[in-house]
């Protein structure tokens, strides 16, 4: 009987931990906009892991990389220089949720922390 029990509970173990690590990467890939004050941002992310951030229709664009890890993506851009930026994503419908966990480049924390609208790709 003890062996029994203790084998039922190296499987649920093993269960949850392949359970775990199993999981796949949020997958980001598409446009993504919001509002912030009067302009609407898109950020593009591509399938070969770059990225497209453009400010208002004519103003600003800001290209770079991006890494996705389980429901993290990393972010390295052109604006930010070398400074890699850490956030936690969640994708629920339309709606894609960035919250930073780490970022020195304050610009990046301001315009991507927050949720994001699909923007016909869903």
């Amino acid at each position: 009987m003890k062996k029994q029990w203790l084998f039922f509970c190296i499987a649920i173990v093993l269960i949850l931990l392949l359970t775990a690590c199993g999981k796949d990467n949020v997958s980001v890939a598409g446009v993504w906009e919001r509002q912030i004050d009067e302009y609407i941002v898109r950020m593009n992310f591509n399938t070969d892991e770059t990225f497209i951030l453009q400010v208002g229709e004519r103003s600003r664009t800001i290209s770079g990389e991006y890494d996705v890890r389980g429901n993290v993506v990393l972010f390295v851009d052109d604006d930010c220089g070398e400074i890699e930026g850490k956030y936690r994503v969640g994708v629920r419908g339309n709606t894609a949720t960035f919250s930073v966990l780490n970022d020195a480049c304050e610009g990046r924390v301001e315009v991507v922390n927050g949720e994001w609208q699909g923007a016909g790709n869903q």
